[in-house]
């Protein structure tokens, strides 16, 4: 192998299965875990050098297309975990020559596949568990398409173990319905995050702030705290439900030990350690004033 793919090879680290890799770690990989295959988590990539997660996406995908044309075989793919991001979107502008650009760009179109998650407390949902996958790659589509069903592509002869991992109709229909309510939920989630802001919250915790031109679906409204389980107890007694989220990130936890990444991931850390999420949904506009006034009286 050429020095030049070797090196992209260590840059880009994409296959299976996912680890939490970033900075020097990353580049690292192929000689850590001596050949082994592994790979960048998008999230915790952006976190920890200080990145928006849209723009990794397309560094990587550009990494899977320069390793693809330089091998002459597909190295891996760019995945989006997408789970609880539908409706969310990017207004920007990007240079083509000597022209600029305005772009609309949706979460899910910025890697080869993105996966949907339709479990009753997404934003999007159904009436158990459901998901979807989205790619514009033929090859990954029919590979999907085999594995949901069993490893089979025509219902007689079985080339792979897969699952039984089929949308039925029944919950297809309520998507249907939820779909076409989407953009009301996205936009009363919105108006409540705005809410937060203008009850003054900023003044009180660390909230989440867009990056100009993103518009998040605000799955959840997580804002930072020292003391957040503190807080949360506190708020517990004013009658508000505040919960933290994976207290324990990704790269400690015990399945993920025999790749844990060398260097230590302060980003991460902090945003486990620190994170607390208020109450957040499309009808609850309403209540912004009295979880900030409760807010209030904790801190006080």
């Amino acid at each position: 192998m050429r020095p030049a793919t070797r090196r992209l090879l260590r840059r880009a680290a994409l296959a299976y299965p996912c680890v939490v890799l970033s900075g020097r770690a990353r580049a690292d990989a192929a000689r850590r875990v001596r050949g082994a295959p592994v790979a960048d988590v998008i999230g915790n990539h952006g976190m920890e050098r200080g990145r928006a997660p849209a723009s990794a996406v397309r560094e990587v995908r550009r990494w899977t297309r320069r390793l693809e044309e330089r091998l002459g075989r597909t190295p891996g793919v760019a995945i989006e975990d997408k789970g609880v991001s539908l409706a969310v979107h990017y207004r920007g502008s990007r240079q083509k020559k000597r022209v600029r650009e305005r772009i609309l760009e949706a979460a899910g179109s910025l890697g080869d596949v993105a996966t949907f998650s339709f479990f009753p407390s997404k934003n999007l949902f159904c009436l158990g568990d459901g998901g979807a996958i989205a790619t514009d790659r033929d090859e990954v589509a029919e590979r999907a398409r085999m594995l949901r069903f069993h490893g089979s592509r025509d219902k007689r002869t079985f080339t792979e173990v897969g699952w039984n991992s089929r949308l039925d109709a029944l919950q297809a229909a309520v998507l249907r319905v939820g779909l076409s309510r989407l953009d009301d939920w996205s936009r009363g989630r919105r108006e409540l995050a705005a809410a937060y802001e203008q009850e003054g919250a900023a003044e009180l915790v660390d909230v989440p702030r867009p990056r100009d031109g993103e518009e998040p679906a605000w799955h959840l409204y997580v804002v930072r705290t020292a003391e957040p389980d503190a807080v949360a107890a506190a708020l517990s007694k004013e009658g508000v439900a505040a919960r933290s989220y994976y207290r324990v990130p990704v790269h400690r936890q015990p399945a993920m030990a025999a790749w844990r990444p060398a260097d230590e991931l302060p980003g991460t850390e902090s945003a486990a350690r620190t994170n607390l999420a208020l109450p957040m949904g499309p009808t609850l506009g309403h209540a912004a004033a009295a979880v900030t006034t409760a807010l209030r009286a904790v801190r006080a």
